[in-house]
């Protein structure tokens, strides 16, 4: 996977913009969701995320009170925010707020092609489909929606189906997530994509802003205990 790490009072879009890399890191970020809405808009559109329509999400450790908020002390599985969308995002922003703990994210790049030659000459053609009620009742979907919710979400998007094998400027590439892709030979795929050599960790610090390209990137998180593990999610299509 590849990535830089820039301060925020240097910061250049460019790399990731330009497909160079996967994910910028930008360190000193400010703590202020205008200037990160402002710096993104001059590249990307900032748009209104599911399934509140809300353009940053508080991702926190405890949502009795607010189903606002995403919970952020559950293990996610491996997902592609919005995949089962039309039009998905085509890059995310994770910041932080505050943490305590350690309470890493976990990234891989979808960039496997190379890897798995005998299966895309037989896939590459395939259309596949998302399972949206897979994800929606899974115990880990971090949305506390109510039933009537779910099933509004699941009539929205229980057609949703993409090609499996994309390209960029960069090369083929698989779009694929084990939590909601329906594929053959899923366990195949997973044991190549989801290898531990390939798990890039971040381990978060407070005032970090991570970019990354929403379409060519996997990412979860495993469980954690932190009460303070306070993040900002932020999504962005590309300007037509």
């Amino acid at each position: 996977m590849k990535y830089q790490i820039q301060e925020w009072k240097e910061k250049d879009m460019l790399p990731l913009l330009n497909n160079d890399v996967d994910m910028i890191i930008f360190n000193d970020t400010p703590t202020c969701q205008v200037e990160i809405y402002n710096f993104i808009s001059k590249y990307y559109e900032v748009c209104p995320q599911d399934p509140l329509n809300q353009i940053f999400v508080s991702i926190v450790h405890d949502v009795k009170n607010s189903k606002e908020n995403l919970q952020g002390d559950i293990e996610l599985m491996w997902h592609i925010d919005g995949n089962y969308k039309k039009r998905p995002y085509n890059i995310t922003g994770l910041y932080c707020v505050d943490i305590d703990e350690k309470a890493d994210t976990m990234f891989v790049d979808n960039r496997i092609v190379d890897m798995i030659p005998e299966y895309y000459d037989k896939h590459k053609d395939d259309v596949v489909r998302v399972a949206v009620k897979k994800f929606v009742e899974d115990d880990r979907y971090p949305y506390k929606l109510s039933q009537r919710e779910k099933r509004m979400f699941r009539l929205i998007y229980s057609s949703s189906k993409h090609r499996l094998f994309q390209q960029d400027k960069r090369g083929k590439y698989i779009y694929y997530c084990n939590g909601n892709n329906v594929i053959q030979e899923p366990e195949y795929i997973d044991s190549i994509l989801y290898d531990e050599s390939r798990i890039y960790s971040h381990e978060w610090k407070p005032k970090q802003l991570v970019l990354y390209n929403n379409i060519t990137t996997n990412h979860k998180r495993k469980a954690n205990r932190s009460k303070k593990r306070h993040m900002w999610k932020v999504c962005a299509w590309n300007l037509s």
